[in-house]
């Protein structure tokens, strides 16, 4: 977090003079006006506004973080609210029985020999 403040600062100390010198015209400090000093300027004042842009997302972040949001309550079925026993869903009995080759046919139910 401290970082990306560090940096943002560092970026603008050094790219505030070098894009100061290609736009007064004038020698500051020794560096001359150029095109590549005006290229070093922009580029280290967009990783200046980057690293900003960084830092204040992350506090954002931490302090969304810190404060946790409430487990909202389960819903609870109505008292007089009865469910219906259905036996496809009764897995506690056997199952049907099931043959052994598919040779045997399944036992005739109650009728004539």
């Amino acid at each position: 977090m401290r970082l990306n403040l560090i940096l943002a600062f560092t970026w603008l100390v050094i790219g505030l003079p070098l894009a100061a010198v290609n736009l007064t015209g004038k020698e500051i400090a020794g560096i001359q006006p150029s095109q590549y000093s005006m290229l070093v300027g922009t580029v280290c004042l967009v990783l200046a506004a980057y690293n900003f842009a960084r830092w204040g997302a992350s506090r954002a972040f931490s302090k969304s973080k810190s404060t946790p949001t409430p487990i909202p309550p389960r819903k609870k079925p109505p008292e007089g609210q009865r469910f219906e026993y259905n036996p496809e869903f009764d897995f506690s009995r056997p199952g049907p029985v099931t043959l052994a080759s598919e040779d045997e046919s399944p036992p005739k139910s109650g009728g004539t020999k």
